[in-house]
């Protein structure tokens, strides 16, 4: 993953074109040829191996994926038989599995329809009752070898799909992915799926997992090089430059995301560094620390909500007092707090 001036979306990176991620990739390169010399040298003849991406929120888990997709769509001698699905972040609407292969077929019908026009239709027309998903998957699968095309499904978030359909279908999909070779998936997740090493899970260690770690401050020069060159021209950013680059990388643990808004804020004004562009700075990381707010456990955001507002260093005592624990209980998810 990367960084270039031509474009500023960093949320919805998967929306990014094959030009804007070719030229923005300089990370994670490791992760990605990885998975790419798995799948060049894969011909689906038997069932493959399936991934699962980990990595906090910001740190290139969307974009490692759309590599993924694009180099499928640009290799000529894959293009010819193999299909890469990338789905949308957020699948609100898939709460069965039959749900998934209805957006399975919509994409095939809507991206190829001189192959698969008819076949969102031919799911949709099934009569529901506890048949229909095995139905759906008997025609999509039907329909693939027809016309000699495999998939790859690229799943944002797919923890949270299997979170959502019944254990029954976690187990069905698990069947399939060991049985069928017309399919595989690169899911991707901000936690740890609990399928993978749970052994009472239907996915025990069934994924090749991938953890996307914060980048080093090598990689995190790698990631502004460009930029860099282009402010030197100009004037800016000429001093101290890998002592900068440095405050980004340890205040932000090496998250891509949150380096790439400090580094813009940092050289928003040529001048000086103002409390305006701290506020605005942090105005556009509040729906990411929300939602990590939210993933924790009530007593962990109990603490975490006493030191925000304490605004100072605290001891122990005083937040099981603020926050009516126990000293020893507070120890505890302190450690948690401070290994996540």
């Amino acid at each position: 993953m990367g960084i270039n001036n031509r474009t500023s979306r960093i949320y919805n990176t998967g929306l990014k074109s094959v030009t804007e991620i070719n030229a923005e990739f300089v990370v994670r390169i490791k992760e990605f040829e990885a998975i790419w010399e798995d799948i060049k040298a894969s011909t689906m003849e038997f069932p493959e191996q399936d991934y699962f991406i980990i990595g906090e929120r910001g740190m290139g888990k969307t974009m490692l994926l759309a590599k993924v997709k694009y180099a499928v769509i640009e290799d000529k001698k894959l293009s010819k038989w193999l299909i890469p699905i990338a789905y949308p972040e957020e699948q609100n609407n898939v709460t069965e599995l039959y749900d998934l292969w209805l957006n399975t077929a919509a994409y095939l019908g809507e991206k190829h329809p001189e192959l698969f026009e008819d076949l969102s239709q031919q799911l949709e027309d099934l009569e529901i009752n506890e048949a229909t998903e095995a139905a759906a998957f008997k025609i999509l699968n039907n329909t693939l070898n027809q016309q000699k095309k495999k998939l790859v499904l690229l799943i944002d978030n797919f923890d949270e799909i299997l979170k959502n359909i019944s254990e029954k279908e976690n187990r069905r999909l698990r069947e399939i992915m060991i049985t069928n070779n017309n399919l595989r998936i690169i899911g991707a997740s901000a936690n740890a799926m609990e399928h993978n090493f749970s052994y009472d899970k239907a996915f025990y260690k069934h994924f090749v997992e991938i953890n996307l770690k914060g980048l080093s401050l090598e990689e995190t020069e790698e990631l502004f090089r460009n930029k860099i060159n282009d402010l030197d021209s100009s004037g800016k950013f000429v001093t101290n430059k890998t002592q900068k680059l440095k405050f980004i990388r340890n205040r932000f643990g090496g998250n891509i995301r949150n380096m790439i808004m400090m580094f813009d804020t940092l050289i928003a004004n040529s001048s000086g560094f103002f409390i305006k562009d701290l506020e605005d700075f942090f105005e556009r990381l509040s729906p990411e620390y929300r939602n990590k707010l939210k993933s924790l456990k009530n007593k962990q955001r109990k603490i975490v909500d006493f030191l925000a507002k304490t605004w100072q260093g605290t001891f122990v005592k005083e937040i099981a007092e603020g926050t009516r624990m126990k000293s020893n209980e507070v120890a505890a998810q302190l450690k948690v707090l401070e290994e996540n």
